[in-house]
C-alpha cells in the first residue's frame, strides 16, 4: 500500500536497524524513532531510507505509527544491534547492510 504523504510534515531521513536486547527483537534508530514518535503525537511525518525488498517489521511499525515510507528497496539486510545489559555493551552489525 503506497500512502501520499501530506504537504506541511517533517522529514526524516536516515537508517533503521533490528535492536535485540533480553530476547526481544524491535526496530531502531534515532531518526526512524523520531519519524515514529512524531507521528504517534499526530504530527505528519515522513520517513527517507532504504530498507530490503522484503517488508518486514521496520515498515509496519512505522506504517502503524502513521508515518508516510518513502523507501528505496535493496537486496540487503537490515543492520542490527545487540544490547547487554550486564555487561554495558553495544554489539553493531551493519555488514552488507
Amino acid at each position: 500500500m503506497c500512502m501520499h504523504a501530506p504537504p506541511g510534515r517533517v522529514v526524516c531521513f536516515g537508517e533503521a536497524m533490528l535492536r535485540n536486547s533480553a530476547d526481544l527483537e524491535s526496530p531502531g534508530g534515532a531518526e526512524y524513532n523520531v519519524a515514529c514518535a512524531l507521528s504517534r503525537l499526530g504530527v505528519a511525518t515522513s520517513w527517507v531510507s532504504s530498507l530490503p525488498v522484503d517488508r518486514g517489521m521496520v515498515d509496519q511499525v512505522a506504517t502503524e505509527a502513521g508515518v508516510y515510507l518513502d523507501v528505496q528497496r535493496f537486496n540487503f539486510p537490515v543492520g542490527t544491534y545487540r544490547v547487554d545489559q550486564d555487561k554495558r555493551i553495544v554489539e553493531y552489525d551493519r555488514s552488507n547492510s
